[in-house]
C-alpha cells in the first residue's frame, strides 16, 4: 500500500467524540429511581436466615402422616366389592 496517497486523518477528533460540557445530568427523580432500584437489587440479593430444623421435622411428620391416611384409604378401596 502506497501511504504517500493514503487518505490523511485530521488532527481534531470527530464531533460525536468531543466532550460537550452542557451535557445532561440525570434530575433528581432520576437519581432516586435510581437509588431505590440499587437498594432493591441488594435486598433481592441478601443472605437468607438459616433454614429451622424444627420446622422441617414438624412437615416430615406431616407428610409421613398425610401418606399413611392416603395409603390406608387406598388399602379400604382395593378390599371394597366392585359394584
Amino acid at each position: 500500500m502506497n501511504t504517500l496517497i493514503a487518505p490523511q486523518r485530521s488532527p481534531a477528533l470527530p464531533s460525536e467524540l468531543q466532550h460537550h460540557p452542557s451535557s445532561r445530568r440525570p434530575s433528581p427523580l432520576d437519581r432516586i429511581a435510581f437509588a431505590i432500584g440499587i437498594r432493591l437489587l441488594l435486598w433481592s440479593e441478601r443472605s437468607r436466615p438459616a433454614p429451622d430444623r424444627a420446622r422441617h421435622s414438624r412437615h416430615r411428620e406431616q407428610d409421613a402422616a398425610r401418606a399413611a391416611r392416603e395409603q390406608h384409604w387406598q388399602s379400604l378401596a382395593l378390599q371394597a366389592p366392585l359394584r
